[in-house]
């Protein structure tokens, strides 16, 4: 401290303005030096003009010519050290390192200025440090200097270009470079390209061409996946010319090829050849694959500074779980610039990062048997298939105007499709196919009355008939001779609990410990609090496919689909348990509510499921089918669409009838 003090006495001493540097406090000039580099690093001109020896209102003009070639984003710098420049030492170049701008006619040239003058006062020379956030590039590390004179309204940098880098010399600036890589190709089983490099055609319209702008978007929005919103908004945007290509949607040529009968001589449509990154058609697992468009203002604030206005990013899906994966990172330089725009050296490189694909296991064709299945069906509704490894082979939500991927994150009850799980408790706890059963028209347990959802009654008849015609009293009356926790036991085994990865979010299956008898009875026909979604449904069929339940699984190339660890795998079902289950389930197509889904000349099995849901003494209806086809399993669920042998069979019989064999 004593040494402190003696030389801030020492530097105080000689007489202020003499130039002699010596004399400065070493600390003098921090606050202001910092001040001007807050202003830079914000893009403050004026404040940081404000902060020099130079003419304020040009040094303002003259910071973003140097600068603006960077897009800085942001960033910070930090004064390191002060210290004062001893008389005689190097202080500043004097030769002018500015770019003044200059209009000739109507363009703006740079030209190189006077020399900066540098007013008489004490010296003072600070170091920093530099990180800034280069747009579209990313983080940008650097020291440099800032000369400073000590004058008599405070101390205040001498402006040179010099002083943002210390590479910059007379009439020069700073400029970037940015190549962005080609989007990685997305790829499903047997690394079939589903998303990739295709032929493709831009449909858009020319507004001056357009007669009737609402028939025209209605009759684009019937046979492809536009929103009219959007296109009315585009059009008719301020500033469009009326022989503007406004783009629409761009398609591969096959999808083309099966709409253009209906689109091709709309008046103002318009089209234009080139190759794209696209799925098969623009349907194809879209909700699964997801989409891609032109980043929002959001998504930039948000996804840093490696992106920039105009980049096209993944919305949903595949494409935006795995953005970093599949967009890669761009490469490029920051270059110092001569006033001719040549380059005079360059100060950094970006080396980028490489796309890699993101491999999943849809089947091809798989996946299209299950969008024409769908085709026409009642919205909302989705599919999906999976195999007796837990692979997602297909997997289709309809409606397509709407994001939300139902396959995966619905949460429904399952109704009777449940009923699969409760019979393999009872078949585990010693019943058989043909053990006797009663099916009372109602069963009152707990206080709550329980109905056969159409009112059968049969006084006698066997588990396997009682499964066929999905009798809810039968199976509510066994059910409570299991032990308590015996259906909650056989759900766990159905992967009903587990957190599994499949790759993207999803909602599994879900049941909770019932809180009385009658809520434990619910619960055994899928009704009460259990929840689950059609990918866990699917799943339910594909554990019968393959003998126990496996986690499903649709990507499988990526460190976030591997990152956290599976559930553990159940024990697999017991070679008389599975025997009874599928045994059952084909009866239950060939005789019984799921007969509508016996079209494919395969010994196919299922079970339908009627979900009550909602308030009221006549609750709406989800209607559901799960099923098996060789080794898949499959569900198929419609929102609200009553009956599950009336309305969801149909559809996985067209699944069935329309897959391979």
């Amino acid at each position: 401290m004593v040494l402190a003090v003696a030389l801030l006495t020492a530097s105080c001493s000689g007489s202020p303005g003499d130039g002699a540097g010596d004399s400065v406090p070493a600390e003098r000039g921090r606050v202001e030096a910092q001040q001007f580099l807050d202003a830079l690093t914000r893009s403050d001109a004026p404040a940081a003009a404000a902060l020099t020896t130079g003419d304020a209102a040009t040094v303002a003009v003259e910071i973003p010519l140097v600068m603006r070639g960077l897009r800085l984003r942001g960033g910070n710098a930090t004064v390191r050290t002060v210290t004062p420049v001893p008389a005689g030492a190097p202080f500043v170049d004097l030769t002018p390192p500015l770019i003044a701008p200059t209009t000739v006619g109507t363009a703006v040239v740079a030209t190189v200025p006077a020399p900066p003058v540098v007013p008489p006062g004490d010296r003072l020379r600070a170091t920093f440090d530099a990180a800034l956030e280069v747009g579209g590039l990313g983080q940008w590390t650097f020291t440099g200097e800032l000369a400073m004179v000590v004058t008599s309204g405070g101390p205040r940098v001498v402006w040179t270009a010099g002083a943002v880098h210390p590479a910059l010399g007379p009439g020069q600036r700073l400029e970037r470079s940015r190549t962005m890589p080609d989007r990685a190709s997305i790829l499903g089983a047997g690394d079939q390209v589903i998303v990739g490099p295709r032929s493709a055609v831009s449909v858009g319209v020319v507004p001056g061409k357009v007669r009737d702008l609402d028939s025209l978007v209605a009759s684009l929005a019937a046979v492809l996946p536009v929103d009219p919103a959007r296109v009315r908004a585009d059009v008719n945007r301020e500033g469009v010319k009326p022989d503007w290509f406004i783009p629409v949607i761009t398609i591969s040529r096959d999808a083309y090829a099966k709409v253009k009968p209906a689109i091709y001589d709309l008046p103002g449509t318009t089209f234009k050849e080139n190759e794209s990154r696209l799925p098969p058609t623009p349907a194809f697992a879209r909700h699964a694959l997801g989409r891609t468009a032109e980043i929002t203002a959001e998504q930039l604030t948000a996804m840093g500074t490696a992106y920039q206005t105009g980049d096209v990013v993944g919305q949903t899906g595949i494409e935006q779980a795995y953005e970093r994966q599949l967009a890669g990172s761009p490469s490029g330089e920051i270059r110092v610039v001569g006033p001719g725009g040549d380059t005079v050296t360059v100060v950094h490189q970006f080396a980028g990062i490489s796309p890699e694909t993101v491999k999943t296991t849809l089947d091809l064709a798989l996946q299209t048997a299950a969008e024409t299945a769908l085709e026409g069906a009642p919205a909302p509704a989705s599919l999906v298939a999976v195999n007796a490894t837990g692979e997602v082979v297909a997997a289709v939500s309809r409606p397509l105007s709407d994001d939300f991927n139902r396959a995966f994150l619905g949460s429904y009850p399952p109704g009777s499709t449940f009923k699969i799980v409760t019979a393999a408790a009872l078949l585990d706890s010693g019943r058989t196919p043909a053990s006797p059963l009663g099916c009372p028209a109602t069963l009152d347990i707990g206080g709550r009355i329980f109905r056969n959802f159409e009112g059968e009654a049969e006084s006698s008849l066997d588990l396997a008939r009682a499964f066929a015609i999905s009798c809810n009293t039968a199976f509510l009356g066994a059910a409570q001779e299991l032990p308590t926790d015996g259906v909650g036991i056989s759900a766990a085994r159905f992967g009903f609990g587990a957190d599994y990865n499949v790759g993207l979010a999803v909602k599994g299956g879900a049941f909770p410990d019932p809180a009385d008898d009658a809520e434990r009875a619910a619960a055994s026909i899928g009704q009460g609090r259990v929840t689950v979604s059609p990918l866990h449904m699917a799943s339910v069929g594909g554990a019968i496919a393959g003998g126990g339940w496996r986690p499903p699984l649709l990507v499988r190339s990526s460190p976030k689909a591997v990152s956290a660890p599976g559930p553990a795998i159940p024990a697999p079902l017991s070679a008389s348990t599975l025997t009874g289950l599928q045994s059952m389930l084909r009866a239950a197509v060939v005789s019984g509510t799921g007969m509508a889904a016996n079209s494919s000349g395969r010994p196919v099995g299922g079970k339908t499921g009627t979900a009550e849901f909602g308030p009221g003494p006549d609750p709406q209806t989800h209607a559901w089918f799960v099923g098996v086809d060789g080794n898949l399993g499959v569900a198929v669920m419609v929102e609200g669409g009553g009956v599950g042998g009336e309305v969801a069979a149909p559809l996985a019989g067209r699944f069935f009838a329309s897959r391979r064999p």
